[in-house]
């Protein structure tokens, strides 16, 4: 869909075919949590509607056809992301306050997953252009901009930033080296921020008293 603003109101114009969620999405508040677009014209979800139990992880295509992803379901899984060659899967699993980052093979169901994260709780798994590392948020003591790498090879996480406020990091800006992040704030409830690797630095993009948030850049 297409964005048209027209002074604080935003309508959405589709452009091209639809791919049908309703049917197995209904009486889901953010489809952020649940579902993560492929380059193939279908999407990865996670069926059971607003289940807190085990759910699987399914592919539907824009019939609304849906088969599994991986083949075992998941406790209380959230925030799925595809690899950008979508055959991993990196996503949040565990207790509401207790989550941890795992990865799974798509095209490879007898490779084991991957877990990533061993404390604390961890979500919002993004990766990166090149699929080798993925960042997170830690929750604990502070609220922590994690990096590790995607296949296992280094478990501990590289902090990239701290902050007392949440932060929900949306997406990897094609062909640069900034991180769009969500920021929570008392008095505009999120902004966007851009969040420089090399330097480690912040800049503000997008502030107004509406609450931006689940932004994406465009490839």
């Amino acid at each position: 869909p297409a964005p048209v603003a027209d002074e604080g109101r935003q309508e959405l114009e589709l452009r091209g075919g639809e791919i049908k969620l309703n049917a197995v999405a209904e009486g889901l508040t953010s489809a952020d949590v649940h579902v993560d677009a492929a380059k193939a014209e279908r999407f990865v979800f996670l069926s059971g509607g607003l289940s807190r139990g085990p759910r699987h992880v399914v592919w539907v295509d824009r019939r609304g056809t849906q088969t599994r992803a991986l083949e075992e379901p998941l406790e209380l899984p959230r925030y799925p992301r595809l690899s950008p060659d979508g055959a991993r899967l990196a996503i949040t699993t565990g207790p509401s306050v207790e989550g941890n980052i795992w990865v799974h093979y798509l095209s490879s169901a007898s490779r084991p997953p991957l877990k990533l994260t061993f404390e604390n709780h961890n979500l919002f798994p993004i990766w990166s252009p090149d699929g080798k590392r993925i960042l997170f948020i830690t929750r604990g003591r502070a609220n922590a901009l994690n990096a590790v790498a995607a296949d296992g090879s280094s478990l501990e996480p590289e902090t990239l930033a701290t902050n007392g406020e949440p932060q929900v990091p949306l997406c990897w800006v094609p062909g640069t080296d900034l991180v769009l992040v969500a920021q929570a704030r008392a008095d505009t409830q999120h902004d966007l921020e851009l969040f420089q690797m090399t330097g480690r630095t912040w800049r503000h993009w997008l502030q107004t008293r509406f609450d931006e948030i689940e932004a994406r850049v465009s490839p």
